[in-house]
């Protein structure tokens, strides 16, 4: 998942209610914040991914929040051929 930079603080990544990473302006690389997850680690089903964006440039810090839903599908089993 990735969020443009420009008037962004910074920007706190969750993986299912619980904080990956917290990312600065400073982070920022070609104009970008920016995580990657790792989804063979992830456990079968839905995980919501959550980034929740401070922007700078106003008297009250505003927060944004973007979500995105990653599905994570199992395998497909195949039998093998009954040979008699």
């Amino acid at each position: 998942m990735s969020v443009k930079a420009a008037s962004v603080a910074s920007v706190t990544f969750y993986l299912d209610g619980h904080k990956l990473r917290t990312l600065s302006a400073k982070n920022a690389h070609n104009g970008q914040l920016r995580i990657t997850i790792g989804t063979a680690k992830l456990r079968l089903g839905a995980h919501k991914l959550v980034a929740k964006i401070t922007m700078v440039g106003s008297p009250k810090p505003a927060a944004v929040t973007r979500s995105l839903t990653v599905v994570r599908c199992a395998s497909p089993f195949v039998a093998p051929r009954f040979t008699g």
